[in-house]
């Protein structure tokens, strides 16, 4: 993806990350949508986009700015807030697995994605409000700007 210098310069990781997250909700409530309604193939098909698109925000999170962060922010004596939303990572994927098993097998996935949409609910609020904040103002504009263009071409 081709980033304009100006949009460059301006991006935070909140923004960048926030609407992220904003689109893949997007994505879960249109499946959801698509099984209450009856539209089954339609669910699956936007549930297993969702999918593919959460999987590739839980890798820039984990492989570049949890890392930054931990640089930036190191916790010595207690555990910092990405060992929390790492143990969250290995929760949501748990769910996508299962809920995909669910589907494969011909059945409702409806459980399953409620206790999804909880953690994702919980999980996105303390990364947008707390890691995401923190990490910008750490870092300041160059070096948050730097860090999202890492994610866009990962």
């Amino acid at each position: 993806m081709f980033i304009e210098p100006a949009s460059f310069s301006k991006q935070s990781v909140n923004r960048f990350l926030g609407e992220d997250h904003a689109r893949l909700d997007s994505l879960f409530q249109k499946a959801r949508a698509a099984f209450d309604s009856g539209r089954r193939q339609d669910g699956a098909a936007l549930f297993f986009e969702f999918q593919a698109g959460l999987e590739q925000h839980l890798r820039m999170e984990e492989e570049i700015l949890f890392p930054k962060f931990e640089a930036l922010v190191p916790h010595e004596t207690e555990p910092g807030p990405t060992q929390a939303l790492r143990l969250d990572h290995r929760e949501i994927r748990k769910l996508l697995r299962l809920i995909g098993d669910n589907l494969s097998a011909g059945e409702s996935p409806c459980g399953s994605a409620e206790a999804l949409h909880g953690v994702l609910q919980s999980h996105s609020l303390q990364e947008e409000l707390v890691l995401y904040r923190l990490i910008d103002r750490v870092a300041g504009s160059a070096l948050a700007s730097e860090l999202v263009h890492c994610m866009e071409a990962l």
